[in-house]
This record gives C-alpha cells, sequence and structure tokens, in this order.
C-alpha cells in the first residue's frame, strides 16, 4: 500500500502528525501528582466544564456530553464514567493520551468495510443480523477446515501424499517430555531463600523482560509480598506463590540483545527449583478464587511456555481464565456481548489480567489445533483495558500492552469473517473467490492502519535490527495477522488443480511472501527464551514446510519468492538450537531436512 492512499485512510497530515505526538513519553514521564490536582495544571479547566462533566473528560479538557450511564468518550474507551466531585489527579497525561489515540485507532478500523462481504447478503434479515454479531464478538472461533493454520494441517496436504502418517499429530507429539528436562536445585533453592539481594536481582529481571510484556501486576503490591517472603520466610499461601513464580521467570528471563546472552544452567535450575515449590503451593491456590489465583495460574503458564511444555501451559492459561470469569465486566459481556462500557467496581487490573488470561489461551490453543475446542465461543468484552492509575516509568510497557489487544482483536474478527465466508459456501455452493478479495483488502488496510497509527516509542517502521523485545514482538505478530489473511489463498494455489485466476495467484505470493518475512524476522530473536518462544518456532515450521509444499508442486514453484531454500534452511538451524528442549522441535527439524533434501535431490 502507498504512503499516500495510506493517508487518504486515515485522515490529513495533520491527524497523521497527532497520532504520532513526538513529546507524548515526555509528558508520560513528568512526575505524577498523588493527592491534589493542582500540579496538573487544573487551573486551566473551566468552571462550566468541572461542574458537569465526568471525570474523565474534565482530566482531558475536553467537552462531556454527559450521556448516562457513560459519556460517549467513556463508553468507546470502556474508561469509568463518574460525574461525582472527587480527585481526579490519578487521570495521568500519558494515560489520557492513549485512551485517545485508541478511540481514533478503534474509529479509523470501525470505519473500513470489515463487514463487505456481508453486504451481498439480505440487509433485513435477523437471522444474518444475529449470525454477523456473533462473529464478531467470538474469540479464536474457526468455523473452517481452511483456517486450521499448524503444521500438522499443512503436512496432511495432498501435495505430501501421506508420507509423514503419525509424524503429522501435534498433540501426540506435543505431549512427550523434553529429551532432557531441567532438574531442580535444592541447594541452590535452599541458598536463594532469605537472600534478599538475589531476590531483588530476580524480581528486576522479571519487571524488564517478563511483566513489561503483561502488566498485569500492581508491583507497589508485588514488592510488599517479595519483602514479607524475605522478611517472614515463604509461606503456604497464593500470595507466596505469586512471588515463587515471580523469582522463577526472573531466574529464566534474559535481556533480548545482540549477541544473544542465553540463561545458563545454574539458573535455569534455580528456576526449577522454585517453580517446582510454587507448584507445591498450586493447589491451595486452586481452592481460592479471585485476582491472585488467575495471576498464580497465570504466570505458571508463562513458566512453562518459556520451558516449551505447551500442552501443560494451555491447562494451566485455560484455569487461570476460568477464575477471569467471575469478574463482573465479563459477566456483563458475556451476557450482552454488544456492551463497550464496564461496571463502576471493575479494576484496571482485573481487564489487564483478563486480556492477558484471554488472548495467551486463544494464541495457544489456535497453534495447538485443539479441535474439540473450536466449536466454542469465546466472548471478550468489547472495550480496553483502563490504564492503571499510576502507570510505572516506562509507559511503552502500556503502549506495547494495548497495540497487542487492538492486533489480536483484528486478528479476530479476521480469522471470523473468513471462516463465514468460507463455511457460507460451502453450504451454498457458491463462488467465494470475490468474497475472499474484498475482505482481504479490508482486512490488509486496517492493518496498514494500525501499523501507521502505533505511537513512535513502539513503531515498528524502523530497521528490524534496532528492535527491542517489544517491537519485535509486534513485528511477528503482524507478520501472524498478514498469514492469516492470505491463508486460504496459498491452500487453495497449492492443493487445487483447477485452472487458477490472476487474483488468486497474486494473493497467493504475498502469502509466500510472508512465509519468508517470517523465518527471516522470526530469526532475530528466536534464540530468547520467552513466553512466545515456542510458537514462533511453530509458526516458522509452518512456513518453511509451506515453502517447501509449494516448491513440490509444479504449477507453484515461480511463485516462490528467490530466497525460498535459504529460508527453509534458517528454520532448520533454528529449530535445531532448540531441539534438545522439545521432542516435537527436534522431528519438525528433521521433517524439513528430509524435505529439502528430496526436492534438491
Amino acid at each position: 500500500m502507498s504512503a499516500a492512499s495510506t493517508q487518504g485512510q486515515l485522515g490529513s497530515k495533520d491527524h497523521l502528525e497527532e497520532l504520532h505526538t513526538p513529546d507524548l513519553m515526555t509528558v508520560a514521564s513528568q512526575p505524577q501528582a498523588r493527592k491534589r490536582p493542582a500540579p496538573r495544571g487544573t487551573g486551566a479547566y473551566a468552571r462550566k466544564r468541572a461542574v458537569t462533566a465526568c471525570q474523565v473528560c474534565r482530566a482531558r479538557r475536553t467537552k462531556c456530553d454527559n450521556k448516562k450511564p457513560a459519556c460517549s468518550f467513556c463508553e468507546k474507551t470502556g474508561a469509568k464514567c463518574v460525574t461525582e466531585p472527587t480527585d481526579y489527579s490519578a487521570f495521568d497525561p500519558a494515560s489520557l493520551k492513549i485512551l485517545e489515540r485508541l478511540e481514533r485507532i478503534e474509529s479509523l478500523l470501525e470505519s473500513q468495510p470489515r463487514d463487505k462481504p456481508d453486504s451481498l447478503q439480505r440487509q433485513d434479515d435477523p437471522v444474518n443480523t444475529q449470525n454477523e454479531a456473533r462473529r464478531q464478538d467470538s474469540a479464536g472461533q474457526q468455523p473452517s477446515r481452511s483456517l486450521q493454520i499448524v503444521s500438522s494441517e499443512v503436512l496432511g496436504w495432498p501435495i505430501f501424499g501421506n508420507q509423514f502418517g503419525l509424524q503429522a499429530n501435534a498433540i501426540a507429539v506435543l505431549r512427550r517430555k523434553p529429551p532432557k528436562p531441567i532438574q531442580p536445585s535444592s541447594s541452590a533453592l535452599e541458598s536463594f531463600l532469605g537472600n534478599t539481594s538475589a531476590s531483588n536481582t530476580l524480581i528486576t529481571n522479571f519487571i524488564q523482560h517478563v511483566h513489561i510484556k503483561n502488566p498485569i501486576l500492581e508491583l507497589s503490591s508485588l514488592k510488599r509480598m517479595v519483602q514479607h517472603a524475605c522478611l517472614e520466610g515463604v509461606g503456604w499461601d497464593p500470595e507466596s506463590c505469586l512471588v515463587l513464580l515471580v523469582w522463577a521467570l526472573g531466574a529464566i528471563s534474559t535481556p533480548f540483545q545482540q549477541p544473544p546472552q542465553p540463561c545458563d544452567r545454574e539458573n535455569l535450575e534455580l528456576g526449577a527449583a522454585l517453580y517446582g515449590a510454587a507448584t507445591k503451593r498450586l493447589g491451595i491456590v486452586f481452592a481460592e478464587s479471585g485476582i491472585l489465583s488467575a495471576q498464580c495460574f497465570f504466570y505458571a503458564g508463562v513458566y512453562l511456555m518459556s520451558m516449551f511444555q505447551p500442552v501443560s501451559a494451555w491447562r494451566h492459561f485455560l484455569q487461570a481464565l476460568a477464575y477471569c470469569q467471575e469478574f463482573d465486566f465479563a459477566i456483563e459481556a458475556s451476557q450482552n456481548p454488544q456492551t463497550l462500557t464496564s461496571p463502576p467496581e471493575t479494576s484496571p487490573t482485573e481487564q489487564r489480567l483478563y486480556w492477558s488470561c484471554w488472548k495467551s489461551e486463544v494464541e495457544l490453543r489456535i497453534c495447538l489445533g485443539l479441535f474439540d475446542f473450536q466449536t466454542q465461543d469465546r466472548v471478550y468484552p468489547g472495550h480496553f483495558p483502563n490504564p492503571p492509575a499510576n502507570p510505572e516509568k516506562d509507559d511503552r510497557a502500556w503502549f506495547f500492552y494495548l497495540a497487542e489487544i487492538s492486533l489480536r482483536r483484528l486478528n479476530t474478527r479476521a480469522r471470523n469473517d473468513i471462516g463465514q465466508i468460507l463455511s457460507s459456501s460451502e453450504v451454498e455452493g457458491e463462488d467465494t473467490e470475490a468474497r475472499l478479495i474484498e475482505v482481504v483488502d479490508s482486512y490488509d488496510q486496517q492493518a496498514e492502519a494500525w501499523l501507521t497509527s502505533l505511537p513512535e516509542t513502539i513503531s515498528i517502521d524502523s530497521n528490524p535490527l534496532e528492535d527491542d523485545i517489544l517491537k519485535f514482538i509486534l513485528r511477528c505478530h503482524l507478520v501472524d495477522f498478514n498469514e492469516l489473511i492470505f491463508w486460504t489463498f496459498i491452500d487453495r494455489v497449492v492443493n487445487s488443480k483447477e485452472r487458477l485466476s490472476e487474483d488468486m495467484i497474486r494473493y497467493a505470493c504475498r502469502g509466500f511472501t510472508t512465509c519468508a518475512d517470517r523465518i527471516r524476522t522470526a530469526g532475530l530473536g528466536h534464540w530468547y527464551r520467552h513466553h512466545g518462544t515456542w510458537m514462533l518456532l511453530q509458526s516458522c515450521a509452518r512456513s518453511a514446510i509451506v515453502l517447501l509444499a509449494a516448491a513440490f508442486s509444479e504449477h507453484t514453484q515461480s511463485l516462490l519468492p528467490d530466497n525460498w531454500a535459504h529460508s527453509v534452511e534458517a528454520c532448520i538451524g533454528m529449530l535445531n538450537d532448540w531441539k534438545d528442549e522439545d521432542a516435537g522441535i527436534s522431528d519438525q527439524a528433521m521433517i524439513l531436512g528430509q524435505l529439502l533434501q528430496k526436492f534438491n535431490n
């Protein structure tokens, strides 16, 4: 998409400059007033506005339309709309800027013709209207086999002639235990407990390398719990379990940098010991309910993902999400999927926790291809989580968190809309190519709008070699989205024996290029052990298998990018770097090597 067309979609040049406000982080880094609003310059508030406007609009110094139960701005952003006089110093300028930016991004995305395919249907049909509402609000639903974007599905394509048999069964492979499991070090655990200096080091690692990607904890509360555990000893309660999990993640986390700094064996063994101590307390946590229980199971899942145990991690994410269903706003969202507001008693911590549990469970469930769970609707709230009352010093983490959620919502809508087209075509027997092209063009434009609207501090319109972990993850998520919207064209071009249209070939070419782009992008950070490493390797293996599938097909060889073979070799190298920790990855590396050797011969 050209720069001119992008500006045409997003508005004037002034509007674009407003989206990329250069002094936003300067404002975010200013000291915050804790009790009185005077230091925020409240003398600039017009008296008539302060009397009638809600707290958020007063803090933004904009006109409030006083709609009930929430004004228009609060309704769109999901902010708590309160009109009673109170201390509104908690609404810091950076958070308000984020909410304004999200409102504009959401307006841009919603203004795109993403529902074009449904315009071909009868608009007065109440059944169509109901189906549209369900499709927009279900999360991760895969109504068509063509949207099973997993390696096992690709290995089952006719081009491979069913030669891999049970090796293509992803779940059977994933249930194997690691070839060389990390053994916990009891001596390291004994020397660590009570060592305040060592605890501080792990807490710092956790905040810098784990919390920054999922800010679901109030750090002041975490530090209080850690201090209590250091002074009084680790107890048998949910707080102690959470502290042990935080320490475990701090032990195995490393900086995202070049050259890579892998975690040494000693820290891996300490992490295993701390995690083992935490699991002994998960039974107590299981009997409880509320935020602490959800946080414990979520971080247990993050640890398991970091240690390449995806099936176990998914069970923990699912359990964490089950605890989140007790939150008031989640109950309201499930009863009324169209709601954009949250109850007054909903805390920002609950909202952020729900989002992290939801996206982690959905992404992993889709990656694993757990078909028995794909037919269930998973409803998510229509609002973004509110910013914390007192954001941490690095507001880039908050920008990243909301940008990731925004793209995940876009991914969910695209998956459901494309799946709906494919499902309806199977029932009605109609040609779906025109409708697919229409909806893919729409989502391609929305992804471009999302990319252009990113704040400057996390913009990925830069050299990938200069990425930090936040930009790296966003770049990988964007590749995931591009793969999704072009996947049907890839599938049909490789497997169809009929004459293909120029449009079908053109979009398939973009899909093959996306596969090569994924492997190149992932190569910059595949060595970094974190929550998403296993899924990153799975997606690279899938992309390499797709490239090989196209290479084995005579009518698609010419559609491949020039560097496709190098991409496959690079993917094999990445998988071999981790093959000792996961049998499935070892098998995938072997399969890719066999296929590449067969092609070269």
